[in-house]
């Protein structure tokens, strides 16, 4: 990830549909019992589709259960559908344009 590498330095971050509702500082065993923790707020419409969206939400206060985008430092593209049944994109966006600097155009 771009915001942890000290390497990395890009000059633009697009984000499409994602989410930093990630808990990069505990083990993808931790990540997976959190999701089951909330398979019951899986939910399978009238014609079979099933959405997984709020199986993260409400997205974490928490700053060591996401990334922490607030270090990016070069202009951020966030894209997303509002409705995205599979990922809470929408509430993503909403909370990274909390976090990070908003840049001004020119």
């Amino acid at each position: 990830m771009a915001v942890y590498s000290e390497e990395v330095q890009p000059k633009c971050c697009v984000c499409i549909s994602g989410s930093h509702a990630l808990p990069l500082k505990t083990s993808l065993l931790a990540l997976l019992e959190h999701l089951n923790k909330n398979v019951h707020k899986a939910r399978i419409d009238e014609k079979n589709r099933l959405t997984w969206k709020d199986l993260l939400l409400p997205i974490p206060t928490d700053p060591d259960m996401k990334i922490d985008v607030g270090r990016i430092k070069c202009p951020l593209l966030v894209i997303y559908g509002t409705d995205d049944l599979n990922w809470p994109a929408a509430e993503s966006a909403e909370d990274v344009s909390v976090t990070v600097t908003p840049v001004t155009s020119v």
